[in-house]
């Protein structure tokens, strides 16, 4: 009788172990969706805010200067961001963003502050 139990008892703990598992596996996996979802908001509202600041330097005219502050990471994670042709490029974890501009842009951008300013009709980030 002592033996069933024990048997009994032991199946039941590897029951729950089993279940306890499935859901951690669970938990770790949403979470890195979170995770990987914040980080894509983050990319695309800091390309919608640097993309906006930029095509406003563009229509206002020549001499027209404005500050943008980029971050020095995004949610703790390094990034660059570029432009290319008209596009306005971030790189965060190997995974690329992308935002149209109305405008090409000359300079290179840096974490901190930037100065974007339109001469002759062409923005530049000093």
């Amino acid at each position: 009788m002592k033996a069933q139990v024990s048997v009994e008892f032991m199946f039941v703990i590897m029951l729950l172990l089993t279940a306890l598992s499935i859901v951690a596996v669970v938990s770790v996996v949403k979470t890195r969706e979170i995770e990987i979802s914040t980080l894509q908001q983050e990319a695309e509202n800091l390309l919608d805010e640097t993309g906006s600041k930029i095509n406003t330097v563009y229509l206002e005219g020549d001499g027209f200067m404005m500050n943008v502050t980029l971050p020095e990471k995004i949610i703790s994670a390094n990034y660059s961001i570029s432009t290319s042709s008209n596009f306005l490029v971030l790189t965060v974890y190997g995974n690329t963003y992308s935002k149209a501009l109305i405008t090409d842009v000359s300079g290179n951008f840096s974490q901190g502050s930037n100065m974007l300013r339109n001469v002759g009709g062409e923005v530049t980030v000093l």
